[in-house]
């Protein structure tokens, strides 16, 4: 986790396939009584 509060987070998410890394950021928002993700952004390196 690269932040973190009561109501939200930012998470780094980093995928190694064969080929290639994927790496994305990922922002949660507590709503109700779930987390619910509202931004993805992602990154792909050969």
């Amino acid at each position: 986790m690269l932040e973190e509060s009561a109501d939200y987070l930012v998470a780094k998410v980093t995928l190694k396939f064969e080929k290639f890394t994927r790496t994305d950021l990922v922002t949660l928002v507590w709503e109700g009584d779930s987390w619910k993700v509202s931004r993805s952004i992602n990154s792909y390196k050969v």
